[in-house]
């Protein structure tokens, strides 16, 4: 049985989901964890590392570590880039609507939406992801697009494109895909693999449970699996076990499901454009970030999909206390949810020698950490915002409340939806 990344028994997948804020076609961004969560409940001796975050620059140098299988879940089109900006265009656009520079001169190419550090898009052209995927030591067998459309549009496509520069087989799209479809096809088809299939029958084996589905069969036909590899076996023999994946130091982040859009401007507004904002401030050594807004504006899943985003920027851990499930949240309660790390002896210290030792805990860069307070009004234990305060500059804390704080920070306000991307969401909900 596969329990880690070190076992030689089972198979090795590379998981890149990408969200880019600013790309306007993906409102839902929940649709990342919804994912992994689904693939952590694979029936296959799998190892699955996820590529947090998921940029362009820290693509490369995960893949020297040798992934059997790369696996993309986001967004990909044949577009046109900027040369100025950066921003990627339908091939039909003449102009950039974001800097106005001409696109008349530029050539429509395949691009894979990755994001950079602070969340926003980062393209990269699919014959480069060919060329990184194949400049490993043992390159990978195989390419899972979970992509709209990436098996559409003939030699242009992204799946083909992928096949003409050497990746051996491609599993890609050609129609829009749900998210549900795309879970259903990948259980049955990496448990398939792991019995020793080929790639080619573990996903003839896979079709059938799109069945299921509401218009099941027209969601057979979505799937494409192409190359000359797509004979190979993964494995040469069967192995019994379940996925595994790197766990995430998140300790008490409740679950959530963030729909937004991003709105541009100075700063950027909409759901996505106060997610930014957040994040932004957290990235450049903002101590203590205050969300304020009234009650039931948003406010906790803006702070939960924040925290989860820069969950790799704090190595020690992502630590959320709530006052809304304690009847008094203080600092010795803020300082409880170190036990995760310390153990449960950690509560039987005074209250002095347990704050000195979380201290120490973030202020160490190898532990540094983030502390959300959510629901922080009812607090009036002043003791724990002047905790807040003290934090080393390694760590940081995220507080949501209606009011403003009796300590500094830098604080966000959360207004009500923005009429333009309320309209929007009413539009997509249904689907």
């Amino acid at each position: 049985m596969l329990q880690d990344a070190s076992s030689s028994q089972g198979f090795r997948v590379l998981v890149i989901v990408s969200r880019p804020l600013d790309l306007p076609d993906l409102p839902n961004l929940a649709d990342q964890w919804a994912l992994q969560g689904g693939l952590r409940r694979v029936q296959a001796p799998a190892f699955l590392k996820m590529l947090r975050p998921p940029t362009v620059e820290g693509f490369p140098t995960e893949i020297l570590n040798s992934y059997d299988i790369v696996h993309f879940d986001g967004h990909g089109a044949l577009g046109l880039r900027c040369p100025n900006c950066g921003a990627l265009h339908s091939p039909q656009e003449k102009k950039c609507g974001l800097c106005d520079a001409l696109l008349e001169e530029e050539e429509a190419k395949g691009y894979f939406a990755f994001e950079r550090e602070d969340g926003k898009l980062d393209a990269l052209l699919a014959v480069e992801l060919a060329e990184i995927v194949m400049s490993a030591g043992n390159p990978s067998k195989l390419v899972f697009l979970s992509a709209c459309e990436s098996a559409k549009g003939g030699e242009a496509s992204l799946q083909n494109v992928l096949l003409a520069k050497g990746v051996p087989a491609v599993l890609g799209m050609n129609e829009s895909v749900p998210l549900k479809a795309t879970m259903t096809l990948a259980g049955p088809f990496y448990a398939g693999l792991g019995t020793g299939m080929t790639l080619a029958q573990a996903f003839q084996n896979a079709l059938p449970a799109l069945k299921r589905l509401e218009n099941g069969g027209e969601l057979q036909k979505i799937p494409v699996l192409e190359g000359p590899g797509k004979d190979v076996k993964i494995l040469p023999i069967k192995v019994t076990g379940r996925a595994s994946i790197e766990a995430e130091r998140l300790f008490g982040l409740p679950e959530h499901e963030f729909v937004g859009d991003y709105i541009r401007g100075d700063p950027p507004c909409g759901r996505k454009g106060l997610l930014s904002q957040a994040m932004d401030a957290l990235q450049c050594g903002v101590k203590l970030v205050v969300l304020t807004g009234q009650r039931g504006i948003g406010k906790t899943v803006l702070a939960a999909e924040a925290a989860r985003r820069l969950a790799w920027r704090y190595p020690g851990g992502v630590f959320w206390r709530s006052a809304a499930d304690m009847e008094r949240l203080g600092l010795e309660e803020m300082l409880n949810a170190f036990d995760n790390v310390f153990g449960p002896q950690l509560r039987t210290l005074p209250l002095d020698a347990k704050r000195d030792q979380v201290l120490g805990y973030l202020r160490n860069y190898d532990t540094s950490s983030l502390l959300v307070v959510d629901n922080a009004e009812s607090i009036h234990d002043q003791n724990l915002w002047r905790f807040l305060e003290s934090i080393p500059q390694t760590s940081a804390a995220l507080v949501t409340t209606r009011e403003c704080l009796p300590c500094g920070g830098q604080e966000i306000r959360v207004p009500e939806m923005e009429p333009k991307e309320a309209g929007r969401l009413l539009i997509t909900e249904p689907e």
